[in-house]
């Protein structure tokens, strides 16, 4: 089967970048251009975590870091499909989704899979959210961040899930 070309309008292609190759743990189908993030079952000596973002409109107002080094992703576009493939030790893993503008995600969807269990998030409102998962571990509660939860405010956190009252104008 080949890739799928998706249209931004009635005759534009929308690149679509990911894995090609289909030997690859993380091969995205709807890839138009190969991005050289393919992983396969060697190079990860963790658990091999896959984590597609499919986005709608707006989509360079929206980032998310993901677990306890928070690595950070974004710099997406409209109507695209990305997958980001990662190597995450067994525990809670937090994922801090962020909006630029403050009004959500407008339709976009984060998909985890990993070892055989598949989780799907989006921040429907507002500029911060939080999405908590468990590898090889179950009772695994959000992890609260205090902090200034207004953007209007001079020292905003865009990761506080919890306003502290701490917000200066």
């Amino acid at each position: 089967s080949g890739a799928a070309i998706m249209f931004d309008g009635p005759c534009d292609p929308i690149d679509v970048y990911g894995c090609t190759d289909t030997t690859a743990l993380n091969y995205n189908g709807a890839a138009t251009i190969d991005d050289g993030s393919c992983v396969y079952a060697e190079d990860c000596d963790d658990n091999l975590v896959l984590i597609t973002l499919t986005t709608g409109p707006w989509a360079s107002e929206i980032g998310f870091t993901v677990g306890p080094d928070s690595i950070y992703f974004s710099g997406y576009s409209d109507n695209s499909v990305y997958v980001h493939t990662l190597c995450l030790e067994d525990g809670c893993i937090d994922i801090f989704m962020m909006d630029s503008f403050g009004d959500g995600w407008n339709g976009a969807l984060l998909t985890i899979e990993v070892n055989g269990s598949t989780y799907s998030t989006s921040l429907d409102a507002g500029s911060a959210g939080t999405f908590t998962f468990g590898i090889n571990t179950d009772d695994c509660l959000p992890q609260d961040v205090y902090g200034c939860t207004d953007p209007l405010a001079l020292n905003y956190n865009f990761l506080a899930t919890i306003d502290d009252g701490s917000c200066f104008y």
